[in-house]
């Protein structure tokens, strides 16, 4: 779950140190639900919460410019000190552009990529499969699975894995 990825991100990470340590205050933008749930105020940081209610619809649609630049609308709704900001959904990720010279001042702490190297990581470790070089970690395959199956969707989905 998001939470416990980011409660296990806060409570283990060097950068989590920093934030407590500085007193920080993290960006969280998120789906209107997540920042309706106040679940974020388990971390034990300071954050500044905006709901971002036009971003799914976007990315489902593909219109993924558009959406990337509703994405910097809402990044710079945040309070201006603030440097870390917390991707809140896995629709967001994909909006995500760290060589974007105008976005370059925030660090981003997505956790769909933490849950995606921890389970890049513990699927080999935890022998679910066995391979005995990296070089041959290449050759897993993964199946994936929609909750819709539409050719839009498909289409969709070609995109965004590429």
């Amino acid at each position: 779950a998001l939470t416990d990825v980011m409660k296990n991100y806060f409570e283990k990470s060097l950068e989590a140190a920093v934030i407590r340590d500085l007193s920080l205050k993290v960006g969280f933008l998120a789906t209107q639900g997540s920042v309706d749930s106040g679940r974020y105020k388990e971390w034990g940081v300071k954050v500044d919460a905006v709901a971002c209610p036009k971003l799914v619809p976007l990315v489902e649609a593909g219109k993924l410019e558009e959406a990337k630049q509703e994405w910097k609308n809402y990044l710079f709704m945040l309070d201006g000190s603030i440097e870390y900001v917390i991707v809140g959904c896995t629709h967001y990720s994909f909006l995500v552009d760290e060589n974007d010279d105008e976005l370059s001042k925030y660090k981003f702490i997505d956790p769909a990529k933490l849950a995606t190297e921890y389970f890049a990581n513990s699927i080999y470790a935890d022998s679910l499969v066995s391979y005995k070089s990296a070089k041959d970690r290449k050759k897993l395959d993964l199946e994936l699975e929609f909750s819709k199956t539409d050719d839009a969707y498909a289409k969709l989905a070609d995109v965004l894995l590429q």
